[in-house]
């Protein structure tokens, strides 16, 4: 998305969205790290399964944590790359004012969805923390501070949607001032 014109009206909204992407790609890096750390417990406790005949003991309940984890940081990730899966077939055939109204509804859901979340995230980590909670496995982690990166990354997810939701806006009321990119 870049919004283009010949003065430097814009510099405010474009050093803004620069630092929206900055977060997003900050978040998206820690999935990918969250990935990667999936990957060696669960190669670990493989091998320690089938060579030692001894599991990883904590291996199952920290890597459910950092999956979840992983699909929470990098959720806005996907939405800025626009890599999520989607069936488009009929919204190719449509004009492009069209496909952009409706990738503006589209994200308008998505936002009252991120926003009803982030608050029902926060009062769980709330609650999460106050009692005390933790998993039910074999060490006891506690819940809140995954309650908290579910939070952080749906904040970060529904300022995207917000961004998102304004290229579409002013895409439909002035479309030559905008070049999708």
């Amino acid at each position: 998305m870049n919004v283009t014109s010949n003065s430097n009206k814009f510099y405010f909204v474009e050093l803004l969205l620069n630092l929206i992407y900055k977060v997003v790609n900050i978040f998206g890096g820690l999935g990918a790290i969250c990935v990667l750390l999936l990957t060696v417990i669960t190669t670990s406790d493989v091998i320690a399964r089938y060579i030692f005949s001894s599991p990883l003991l904590w291996g199952f309940d920290v890597s459910q944590y950092i999956m979840a984890s992983s699909i929470f940081l990098s959720i806005a990730y996907t939405e800025k790359n626009e890599a999520h899966v989607s069936v488009d077939f009929l919204i190719l055939k449509l004009s492009v004012k069209k496909k952009t109204c409706i990738l503006l509804y589209h994200r308008l859901i998505m936002l009252l969805v991120s926003i009803i979340y982030v608050f029902a995230m926060y009062e769980k980590m709330l609650r999460d923390w106050h009692y005390g909670s933790t998993t039910t496995g074999i060490i006891r982690i506690p819940k809140y501070p995954l309650d908290g990166i579910m939070c952080l990354s749906l904040i970060v997810l529904s300022t995207l949607l917000i961004s998102k939701i304004f290229f579409y806006i002013f895409k439909i009321v002035r479309p030559k001032s905008i070049t999708n990119s």
